[in-house]
C-alpha cells in the first residue's frame, strides 16, 4: 500500500513539472507573438484560437520602416504542440527581415526555405503573406495553401476578390517561385483571411459549417461594422457549443 501511495504521489509530481513546463514554453510563444505589432493596429479584429494549449495557427505582423505592413496567417501540420514547434523558425526571421525593410517576396521565399530545411518531411506550414501600402491603396497577397484570402466592399455589400492559393505550403520544396496576387483597394475595404478551421468547425450532427455558409454572412450583411462578430456569432451558433475540432484564426482588416 506505502508503495502504491509512493508511486502516487510520483506521478503527480510528474505531471505537475509537466503541466508547468508547458505553461512556461505558452508564456514563451504568446511573447513572440506580442514582439509585433498585431496588437498595435485599431484596423485590426482578429481570433486566434487553439483546440489546445498551443497552437498551430500563426498570425503575427510587423510594420516595415516605409510604412507598410506585412501581416503573416500560418497553419501548420497537425495540433497542439508539435504544430506550435513547426512555426518556431518563423518569428525571427519574419521580423527581421520586415524591420529591414527587405522586400515581402524575399521574406516570404527565406520562410520557405528554412521550413524546407528545419522541418521533418512530413510537416509543412499552410500560410498567406499579406503585404498593405502604406497609403492602404494595394495590398499584395502570397497564398500558399491556406483558404482564400477575401477583400469585401462595405459599400456594395460584395465580395470583389478572392485569392485562392497560387503556391504550395511553405515548407514543402525549397527555391519555388511564390507568386503574388497584387490588389487596388479602396479606403473602408476589408480584407478577411483565416485558417480552415474557420470552414472545417462542425456541427453537433457532424457537418462542416463550409464556404458557403462564411459566404452568406458576407452577402446577407447589414451592418459592416459588425460583420466580424456577425462571422464568429455565425459560427458559434452553428457549433452549439462543441469543442473546437481544430486551431482557429481569423482576421480581418479594414483598409
Amino acid at each position: 500500500m506505502q508503495r502504491l501511495s509512493h508511486l502516487y504521489q510520483t506521478i503527480n509530481q510528474h505531471k505537475e513539472e509537466m503541466i508547468a513546463e508547458q505553461e512556461t514554453a505558452k508564456i514563451v510563444f504568446n511573447r513572440l507573438i506580442e514582439m509585433g505589432s498585431l496588437t498595435q493596429h485599431d484596423n485590426f479584429k482578429y481570433v486566434n484560437s487553439s483546440m489546445s494549449l498551443f497552437n498551430g495557427d500563426l498570425l503575427i505582423a510587423s510594420d516595415l520602416p516605409d510604412g507598410s505592413t506585412c501581416v503573416l496567417l500560418g497553419d501548420a501540420t497537425g495540433h497542439g504542440l508539435p504544430a506550435a514547434l513547426g512555426t518556431m523558425p518563423v518569428f525571427d526571421t519574419f521580423y527581421s527581415m520586415c524591420s529591414k525593410g527587405i522586400e515581402p517576396e524575399k521574406i516570404i521565399s527565406t520562410l520557405n526555405d528554412k521550413l524546407k530545411a528545419r522541418l521533418p518531411v512530413q510537416y509543412f506550414i499552410c500560410a498567406a503573406l499579406i503585404h498593405i501600402s502604406a497609403t492602404k491603396e494595394r495590398v499584395d497577397i502570397w497564398n500558399c495553401g491556406l483558404p482564400e484570402v477575401i477583400v469585401y466592399s462595405p459599400s456594395n455589400s460584395s465580395i470583389t476578390t478572392k485569392v485562392t492559393a497560387t503556391g504550395l505550403p511553405l515548407g514543402i520544396r525549397a527555391g519555388v517561385e511564390l507568386k503574388s496576387i497584387s490588389i487596388r483597394v479602396e479606403t473602408g475595404d476589408r480584407l478577411y483571411a483565416y485558417s480552415d478551421g474557420i470552414t472545417e468547425a462542425r456541427s453537433p450532427a457532424g457537418e462542416m459549417f463550409g464556404k458557403q455558409r462564411l459566404e452568406a454572412c458576407f452577402l446577407q450583411n447589414s451592418a459592416p461594422e459588425r460583420l466580424f462578430e456577425e462571422i464568429l456569432a455565425t459560427i458559434e451558433r452553428f457549433t452549439a457549443g462543441l469543442s473546437q475540432g481544430d486551431d482557429l484564426t481569423i482576421i480581418e482588416i479594414s483598409l
